[in-house]
C-alpha cells in the first residue's frame, strides 16, 4: 500500500491539465468515483491502481510519485543488510583490479553435483514453507559450491552444471524479491539468466526473466515488466504459423508469465493480494508444461 499524500496531489494536478473530472477520470480508468476521491485527499492505495491511473492518464506510473526525495532507510532494513552479509559477499563477491572475482570462503570438503542437487531440491521446499531464516543459511554455500563445480568441470559437463547454478540464482532472486532486497535480487536474477543462456536453455532463461518482471512489479516498474514479458513469451512462444516443430513441442514453456514465482508451479494458484500487474500476459498451463523451478538435470 502507498501511504503518501504525493500520489494524490500530483493525481489530482494530472487530472486537471487534461480536463477531466473525477468522474471522467474513474470512468477511464474502470475505478470508482470513490477512489479517485480517497486517492487525492491523501488516503492510501495500492500500486496496481496507481498504475491503472497512470495508464489513463497517458503517463508512467512514477510520475504519480513526483519528485520528491527517498525517505531515509529504517534502521531495520539497515539490520537487513548485516543478516544478508553472507549472501550478499556470494552475489557482489570482491573483483580485483585484475578483474577476478574472489569469494570471501572456498567449499571445504568435497563438493558432489547430487548433493548440490539435493541442497536446492530442499531450498525450494522450505521458500515454498516460508522459511526465509533458512533459506537466506543455505543459500551462500549453494552459490559458493555450484561456482567450485563449474570451475572445475569438464567441458562436456558445464553446460549441466551452469543450468544448476542459474536455479540457485533464480531461488535467491526469488527470496530477495520475497525480503525486498530488490538491488540485490536484480544481481541474482541477472546472473540466473546469463547462466542459463550460457547454458543454452532458453526455458530456465525465460524463467528467469518472467522473474526479473515480478521484481520490476514490486518496484513499480509496471511498464518494463509488461515489456519484458511481452518479449519473452514472444520469444519463447513464436507464433504457431512460424514456429518449427521442435519449438512446438516444447509449448507452455512460459505458461507462468505474469505469476509471482513463488506460486508458479504446475496447478498452484496465487493469492488473490499477490502482486500482479493487471495488463501481463496470462497463459493456460498444459498439464506438461515444466514448473519454474526444476531440480531434474
Amino acid at each position: 500500500m502507498v501511504d503518501e499524500s504525493a500520489p494524490g496531489t500530483s493525481l489530482q494536478n494530472l487530472r486537471h491539465r487534461r480536463g477531466l473530472t473525477q468522474e471522467a477520470l474513474a470512468d477511464a480508468a474502470g475505478l470508482s468515483v470513490s477512489t479517485i476521491r480517497k486517492i487525492e485527499q491523501g488516503g492510501s492505495a495500492r500500486i496496481e491502481t496507481l498504475h491503472i491511473l497512470a495508464r489513463a492518464l497517458d503517463v508512467e506510473t512514477s510520475t504519480l510519485f513526483g519528485s520528491a526525495s527517498p525517505t531515509p532507510t529504517p534502521d531495520r532494513e539497515e539490520d537487513n543488510k548485516l543478516n544478508l552479509l553472507p549472501l550478499r559477499q556470494v552475489l557482489t563477491p570482491v573483483v580485483g583490479i585484475g578483474g577476478a572475482a574472489s569469494f570471501a570462503g572456498q567449499p571445504s570438503g568435497e563438493v558432489w553435483e547430487a548433493d548440490l542437487r539435493a541442497a536446492l531440491s530442499e531450498a525450494v521446499r522450505l521458500y515454498h514453507a516460508d522459511d526465509f531464516e533458512a533459506v537466506a543459511a543455505m543459500l551462500p554455500r549453494m552459490v559458493r559450491e555450484s561456482h567450485w563445480l563449474i570451475d572445475h568441470a569438464a567441458s562436456e559437463e558445464r553446460s549441466t552444471l551452469l543450468r544448476l547454478r542459474a536455479e540457485i540464482y533464480q531461488l535467491a532472486g526469488w527470496f530477495l524479491t520475497q525480503v525486498r532486497q530488490y538491488d540485490l535480487a536484480y544481481t541474482a536474477i541477472r546472473e540466473a539468466i546469463q547462466d542459463a543462456t550460457g547454458a543454452g536453455d532458453p526455458l530456465t532463461a525465460a524463467s528467469g526473466a518472467i522473474s526479473q518482471a515480478w521484481l520490476f512489479i514490486r518496484q513499480g516498474r509496471f511498464t518494463d515488466a509488461e515489456s519484458l514479458a511481452r518479449d519473452t513469451a514472444s520469444t519463447i512462444e513464436p507464433r504457431m504459423s512460424t514456429a518449427s516443430d521442435a519449438e512446438l513441442s516444447r509449448g507452455g514453456g512460459s505458461c507462468f508469465a505474469g505469476r509471482p514465482p513463488r506460486y508458479a508451479t504446475i496447478g498452484a494458484t496465487p493469492p488473490t493480494n499477490s502482486c500482479r500487474s493487471p495488463r501481463l500476459p496470462h497463459r493456460a498451463c498444459p498439464s506438461s508444461a515444466r514448473p519454474v523451478a526444476t531440480t531434474s538435470s
